[in-house]
Parts: structure tokens; C-alpha cells; sequence
């Protein structure tokens, strides 16, 4: 098993998330098979649109 880690600046506007959703739809192409990790952040709780939309794929 191969892991695949992105981390950026911390913030909105970065990117990543395009980031996570090319590579998600590329491996989803080769392997069935992907897991995320999102880490625990201190602060008033959001609801995670990422998490989510990951989710639902």
C-alpha cells in the first residue's frame, strides 16, 4: 500500500482541496479503494464540505 500525504499553508484559497479531488478521481480510475485523514482542528466546529463531498463519491 502506497500513501499519498498534501499538506499546504493553513487557510482558504490554497488549493488542496482541487488537489484532493484530482488525485481522488485518478485513483478511484486505477483502485476501488481510497481513504482520507483529515486532522482534528481547535476552534469552533464547521461543517467539513470536503469531507462530505468525499464522502458521497
Amino acid at each position: 500500500m502506497q500513501s499519498i500525504y498534501i499538506a499546504g499553508g493553513a487557510g482558504e484559497g490554497r488549493g488542496k482541496s482541487v488537489v484532493v479531488l484530482g488525485f481522488m478521481e485518478l485513483l478511484l480510475a486505477i483502485n476501488r479503494r481510497i481513504g482520507l485523514f483529515r486532522p482534528i482542528v481547535s476552534g469552533k466546529v464547521q461543517d467539513d464540505s470536503l469531507t462530505s463531498l468525499i464522502r458521497e463519491r
